[in-house]
């Protein structure tokens, strides 16, 4: 009996180490995107977007991109600490362009930004 206490113990203390060496270490920046289409009016979401995680040091280079799944979600991991903007583009026959407000990451942090292209 005593043995199986220990083993269960063991079992137990492993699928704990295991769970938590499998959590995110990094900062995470994800959000969704929609646009109003211009022919109907209505909210879409941003299927197929270029999305874009950009350094606001150095505008003129992307950290890293991305794009757009079936629902407008995009993702970004591992993101370095720092200061930063998502912009994205959706081509088409009329083209939408958006960009977000200025954020910050640092440490572990999960940033959301949804925004809306024109």
């Amino acid at each position: 009996m005593k043995n199986k206490i220990l083993l269960l113990g063991f079992i137990f203390l492993t699928f704990n180490i295991l769970l938590t060496s499998c959590a995110k270490d990094k900062n995470n920046v994800s959000g969704n995107i929609t646009y109003v289409n211009d022919i109907t009016g209505l909210e879409q979401k941003a299927n197929g977007a270029e999305v874009f995680l950009t350094d606001v040091a150095d505008p003129n280079h992307y950290v890293m991109k991305t794009t757009a799944d079936a629902d407008g979600y995009y993702e970004f991991y591992p993101v370095p600490d720092g200061y930063y903007y998502v912009e994205a583009t959706l081509e088409g026959t009329l083209g939408y362009y958006g960009k977000s407000k200025t954020f910050i990451v640092k440490g572990k942090d999960e940033v959301d930004i949804d925004f809306k292209l024109e």
